[in-house]
């Protein structure tokens, strides 16, 4: 029998596949937003559950059923600002101009950075003098949550609105905690950035899917062709061993089905432990293991035709 073809195997928008630097996603491009409010926010993944509810989209052929659907929690726990930082644009891009640094910072911070010994307070209005943007320097705070860990991940996260509403904001809430439930609601659709579960060096056929040669093949049979015939090199594309997971990985439109923020009498997460802040429950699965900090933005590629009709939701396991 003739053998069989297929297209060639592993995308290239998924390269390099290198392990990511450190578990805290690094976000490049940021939503633009009308309103003065935070664009995303960040916290830890808890785990899978089973939802059921009834479908209320008419084009569906389940309408009007009762439906189960996988679902993840995500426990957001209040974050805090570490700094506010004004931004001017030249010709080499955005540059720091001034930063403020909060003068109340939780004592768990110094496991991250080293903190001042003496922080006098700094009036925002006069440290901004020529600026384009308001950016904050924010960090979570894991012991809120049964995490192990007390350590802070720190991150830039941007605001919406004008330059004026951005620095009114930070004057606003530089001494207060950030909430899930002011920048969030059910019904929105988000981006989650997050690292993605490493599973080590593996060959060919299980990092890019590639056929296994036949039985008959001599030396190996788990191993692909480096190159096409008369190529004289090896491309950096080429179906090798190496690294397979702990990638950074965004994941686009998945939606906010509940802001559950009464956690009590929620169930132990197996492999978490128990919930005590507001979560999220995002339909379908996010990248990451459990205990991984995953940051999440409003979409920036936003369906055209969505239902936004959200019916009861009810937990199953």
């Amino acid at each position: 029998m003739p053998t069989t073809r297929s297209p060639r195997k592993g995308s290239l928008a998924y390269w390099p596949r290198r392990r990511a630097k450190k578990q805290t996603p690094v976000v490049r491009t940021f939503p633009v937003l009308k309103e003065p409010k935070l664009t995303g926010f960040a916290g830890y993944k808890a785990g899978m559950v089973t939802v059921m509810y009834r479908d209320t989209k008419k084009t569906s052929p389940t309408y009007n059923l009762e439906v189960s659907r996988s679902a993840t929690l995500v426990e957001c726990p209040p974050l805090k600002i570490a700094s506010v930082r004004f931004y001017r644009k030249n010709a080499y891009g955005w540059r720091v101009v001034t930063e403020v640094l909060n003068t109340k910072l939780d004592k768990e911070l110094a496991r991250k950075i080293s903190l001042p010994k003496e922080q006098k307070a700094v009036d925002l209005d006069k440290a901004a003098e020529k600026y384009d943007e308001v950016r904050m320097l924010v960090y979570t705070q894991p012991k809120l949550t049964t995490l192990e860990t007390k350590r802070p991940h720190m991150f830039e996260m941007v605001v919406g609105g004008t330059k004026e509403d951005q620095l009114k904001f930070a004057k606003d809430y530089l001494d207060k905690e950030l909430n899930i439930k002011d920048f969030f609601k059910a019904g929105d659709f988000v981006d989650f950035h997050a690292v993605t579960k490493g599973k080590g060096v593996n060959g060919p056929v299980r990092r890019y899917g590639v056929r296994l040669k036949s039985h008959k093949s001599e030396k190996s049979v788990r191993n692909a062709v480096l190159a096409a015939e008369g190529v004289a090199k090896v491309e950096y594309f080429s179906h090798q061993a190496g690294q397979l997971g702990y990638h950074l990985r965004t994941d686009y439109d998945k939606m906010i089905m509940k802001v559950i923020e009464d956690v009590k009498g929620m169930k132990h997460m197996k492999h978490y432990g128990e919930l005590n802040s507001p979560c999220l429950l995002i339909k379908g699965s996010i990248p990451g293991t459990q205990k991984r900090i995953v940051r999440f933005h409003h979409t920036l590629k936003p369906k055209k035709k969505y239902s936004t009709q959200l019916p009861d939701i009810k937990i199953v396991n």
